[in-house]
């Protein structure tokens, strides 16, 4: 360890200035360098400090020698203050700071961002290789013969083909027969008159038509008595009237009326004595037909239950010669058929 004569010329020390500090820092450096390689640390040095030179230096608490006014003792360490403590975090992609992500540093209530880069654009694609040589030609295949084969065949009993090659002989045989399945029952269907079959429904029952040229469509009217006890036919719609056979189709009646629709009875009642305005049984509407469709409404003679009454039917409209309450039997009906044309 080195240490400064205790007798030196002070002198030596008189430098001014940056020279002097420079002195100063040079002495100190000097102990440094043996206080780092020194296995006690830290070091403390004390000296004697006069016109901005330091002597007398020694480690420990004490001067080489004793300062000598007007000289001041003074003491410093070897290690600097405590440095700052530095903390740091890994930032995720989309960092307000760091969009790319990355890493902040806090040190005494300051931060700054070591910030991932931004991805590079892709590279141009190389050019392509030259073709590589053709490589050398398979061997040639063996020749295969085939041979049909008839039942009965010992390798094949229910017939087939063989196949040859230089490998040996393979065969493929026909199967044998299954057994024949159990005959299946289907009752007997049929559509009615008029109409045809046009399939079949899930559980095997037949699909049909709506019927045409057959009336299985009727209805029937009864007349009603008014307050001056005349009978008169109800102008009402009747239906619908389903076909009894196949519930898809049906027709819808109106009963005769006076022209001005359902609910204004005929001008004479039942006795319809002149050519009046009278509209007769007609369908107004169907089910399953196609549009279009005409229908014939046959009309049977009323059965007038007045008193004396003769029956009729003049386009359609039942009539009765007498119209009158008075003495009748009943009230008088109507009956009608529809088929489609």
């Amino acid at each position: 360890m080195r240490y400064f004569r205790p007798r030196m010329r002070s002198a030596r020390f008189l430098l001014v200035g940056a020279a002097i500090a420079v002195v100063a820092l040079l002495s100190v450096g000097g102990y440094g360098y043996a206080a780092l390689n020194s296995p006690t640390t830290p070091n403390v040095y004390t000296g004697c400090l006069k016109s901005g030179a330091i002597s007398n230096v020694a480690i420990g608490s004490a001067p080489a020698s004793t300062c000598v006014k007007p000289a001041v003792q003074i003491s410093w360490s070897q290690t600097g203050p405590q440095g700052a403590s530095v903390t740091s975090a890994a930032l995720p992609v989309g960092n307000a700071n760091c969009p790319t992500g990355g890493s902040s540093f806090t040190v005494s209530g300051s931060t700054t961002y070591a910030c991932n880069g931004t991805n590079g654009t892709n590279g141009t694609n190389g050019t392509n290789g030259a073709d590589g040589a053709n490589g050398t030609n398979g061997k040639d295949g063996t020749s295969v013969t085939s041979q049909s084969l008839s039942s009965g065949d010992p390798n094949c009993a229910n017939g087939g083909s063989s196949f040859t090659s230089a490998n040996g002989t393979t065969y493929a045989c026909n199967g044998a027969d299954g057994t024949n399945g159990t005959n299946g029952s289907v009752a007997a269907q049929s559509c009615e008159s008029g109409s045809y079959v046009t399939g079949f429904d899930g559980s095997g029952n037949v699909i049909c038509t709506c019927p045409h040229g057959a009336a299985v469509y009727t209805a029937d009217m009864t007349a009603w008595i008014d307050d001056l006890d005349f009978q008169y036919w109800p102008s009402e719609s009747i239906g619908p009237v389903k076909d009894p056979h196949n519930s898809n189709c049906s027709v819808t009646l109106t009963t005769p009326d006076n022209g001005a629709g359902t609910g204004n009875n005929l001008q004479d009642g039942i006795l319809i004595t002149g050519p009046t305005p009278n509209r007769p049984w007609r369908v107004t509407a169907s089910t399953g037909y196609p549009a279009g469709t005409t229908f014939t409404v046959n009309v049977d003679n009323p059965d007038c239950k007045t008193t004396g009454s003769s029956s009729t039917v003049v386009d359609n409209v039942p009539r009765c010669s007498n119209g009158s309450n008075v003495g009748a039997s009943g009230l008088s009906t109507d009956h009608v058929s529809v088929s489609a044309n």
